[in-house]
């Protein structure tokens, strides 16, 4: 499997790639593209990413320290919000926060469109018309549309499924309007079908630049999860009559392993939320959280 990181070096938008389990820093540099632009190359083409990377010019092999990332990209988020879908499916595990979850049916969400979508280091603001926000941590597979516009998983993340959570307490008939909120992806994206079999995950929050308030772990991976990836898939897009755009992308968040709202955890302004991957040190979300409430109040 490769990582990829979607990034801009010195102005320049640019892809990184490395090999999993590579124990040195070097990566292969390909310049002047996004991933979106170079995984629709490839669809389009027929071809992988090493006959891509063999066939242009701006391709170099680097070490990570000797460049400067100065923004990192959601991988595969296309420039034009309108080809990306955010969904969410819920009930999926069989532990939440370590404890084993009650039995309940299947749902799902949609999450929004490609403004929705922000990666680790950018900001997580709460509208001032919200309730309260909450935050769940999981595995999004990200699947893109072919020519035919039938969808295929490319890789998948680490996730933050952001919602008002306090609009879904008091106004449960609402719960997917509350889902109408940020979803915060790692900026590296691990290449393959589907996800990892088992692996543990982590998230604290830090308040006022002390101690963790919330810390606590769970685990993701095919093994946590009552249903298969695939099931998911097509029960999105079991009806043949439904196509997304061509090279359109699909961020699907897989279910919860960690979540605020089931520990009984309220978040703040100006906490600062932290997730990883503890068996895949590469796959890690660091957020500042704002209420825009509480800011207005100040002003």
């Amino acid at each position: 499997m490769k990582k990829l990181i979607d990034c801009t070096i010195d102005g320049t938008r640019s892809v990184l790639l490395r090999e999993a389990g590579a124990s040195d820093g070097k990566h292969t540099l390909i310049s002047n593209i996004s991933s979106h632009e170079l995984l629709q190359y490839i669809l389009k083409n027929n071809m992988s990413i090493h006959q891509f990377a063999c066939n242009i010019a701006d391709v170099r092999r680097v070490d990570i320290k000797d460049i400067k990332i100065s923004r990192y990209h959601a991988p595969l988020k296309p420039e034009n919000d309108e080809l990306a879908i955010v969904s969410a499916f819920g009930n999926t595990h069989f532990e939440i926060n370590g404890h084993p979850t009650q039995s309940k049916e299947l749902d799902w969400f949609f999450k929004g469109n490609g403004r929705t979508v922000i990666t680790s280091g950018d900001t997580i603001r709460l509208p001032g018309y919200a309730y309260g926000g909450g935050l769940e941590i999981e595995f999004a597979l990200v699947l893109m549309a072919g020519q035919n516009g039938i969808p295929a998983a490319i890789g998948y993340v680490l996730a933050n499924d952001f919602s008002d959570v306090e609009m879904r307490r008091r106004h449960p008939n609402l719960a997917n309007i509350s889902k109408l909120s940020s979803t915060i992806m790692s900026n590296q994206m691990i290449i393959g079908h589907d996800i990892p079999l088992s692996t543990n995950v982590r998230c604290c929050v830090v308040r006022d630049g002390n101690a963790a308030a919330f810390t606590t772990e769970g685990s993701l991976g095919q093994n946590a999860m009552k249903y298969p990836t695939q099931y998911l898939i097509d029960t999105i897009f079991q009806n043949s009559d439904l196509r997304m755009p061509p090279f359109s992308v699909h961020y699907l968040l897989l279910g919860a392993a960690i979540s605020t709202n089931k520990a009984g955890f309220e978040l703040q302004h100006n906490d600062i939320i932290r997730a990883d991957c503890i068996d895949e040190v590469d796959l890690f979300l660091e957020n500042r959280y704002e209420d825009e409430a509480v800011i207005s109040a100040c002003c």
